[in-house]
């Protein structure tokens, strides 16, 4: 029994090392963080070949403790331009295989924001009002785009953007930003964004629950960057400006500082039971016999978050209970025991909001 138990609790608590939502081939871009082939390259393991490129050779991503024991990227402030525009990291899409246009989308990521003063934040950006390019008749590609951040004077709250053709933006979505003073956020967050422009419908969530819905107002989701290419930053602004740094005066602003892992961005609508599994998704989970006819769960938890173990007999029914108490962890391998009576028995590790 315990064998039976063992083999259907490994295959139970995969999801984030290779379960249905990775193997999606509607994933058009992920960002695990994970495999860094080159120092300039941040390495997209979807399979549709949309790789982060650091033009900046001097000031390089750095990389540290991630979700559920894993590794997450760094974004530092190195220096600023002016009196405050802090400056960090940032790495370009210059490939665009399957993101170009989007009727539908999800965009996914674990943040953690750093202290800072600077309001204006970027996640992911591509967009550019419409109405401000010279000759914008010239430039169709700028209508339809969009940005995934913090855009304007002292805001507090994360938000999804649209440009539509008519100009101006569009604040379709918000998210809870700061839960400490300067805009921080004392651990990662899972941000996720639904939009389905067909139905004119997005929605938030906030750690796998829904925080805000409304409508898209654009018929579909476009990829600008600048007049010269089509592009998408990580972690700053495209501000109608090149990828490349030091021809131009841009990137210079909405620098991102903090961490961020398990960048996603499907080219699907995924449902409120999908996202609530990528948010519930345990990575690393560790499962030995501690002793005859006994269980022992460990995994690699996140500093002050609190980890439920739960067990069920039928996957089809998914009636979980609860194994023990909460533990709530250091940073280090949490581990909790038990001893099944069913088998096979199923067990997973969530994370508490």
């Amino acid at each position: 029994m315990l064998l039976a138990a063992l083999l259907a609790l490994v295959w139970a608590t995969s999801s984030r090392a290779g379960g249905i939502l990775e193997n999606d081939p509607n994933l058009v871009l992920h960002y695990d963080f994970e495999t860094q082939p080159t120092n300039n390259t941040v390495f997209d393991s979807s399979g549709y070949g949309n790789h982060g490129i650091q033009f900046n050779t001097t000031n390089y991503l750095t990389y540290t403790n991630g979700t559920f024991g894993g590794t997450a990227a760094q974004f530092t402030y190195v220096n600023t331009f002016g009196t405050f525009q802090p400056m960090s990291q940032y790495a370009a899409i210059t490939n665009l295989n399957g993101l170009l246009n989007m009727t539908n989308a999800t965009f996914s990521a674990w943040l953690q924001f750093a202290p800072n003063t600077n309001a204006v934040v970027s996640i992911l950006d591509c967009g550019y009002n419409y109405s401000l390019l010279s000759n914008s008749f010239q430039f169709p590609s700028g209508s339809n785009s969009w940005s995934f951040g913090r855009y304007g004077n002292f805001e507090n709250f994360l938000r999804f953007w649209v440009f539509p053709a008519s100009g101006g933006a569009l604040q379709i979505l918000t998210w809870p930003n700061n839960d400490g003073p300067n805009f921080m956020t004392t651990r990662l967050h899972l941000y996720t964004a639904t939009i389905d422009c067909a139905s004119n419908i997005a929605t938030s969530y906030f750690d796998g629950v829904p925080f805000t819905n409304g409508p898209v107002g654009v018929p579909y989701l476009r990829v600008y960057g600048c007049k010269a290419m089509r592009w998408i930053c990580v972690g700053a602004f495209c501000h109608n400006g090149t990828p490349q740094w030091g021809d131009d005066a841009y990137p210079n602003d909405g620098y991102f500082a903090g961490r961020m892992d398990d960048v996603r961005i499907y080219n699907r609508t995924l449902s409120a039971n999908e996202v609530k599994a990528l948010y519930q998704a345990a990575r690393a989970v560790t499962l030995t016999s501690s002793a005859p006819q006994q269980l022992q769960i460990s995994w690699r938890g996140q500093s002050n978050v609190s980890y439920q173990v739960e067990s069920c007999a039928d996957l089809t029914t998914q009636t979980w209970s609860a194994v023990g108490s909460p533990i709530l962890s250091s940073g280090g391998v949490d581990f909790k025991t038990d001893n099944p009576t069913i088998s096979p028995s199923f067990y997973r590790v969530r994370p508490l909001p």
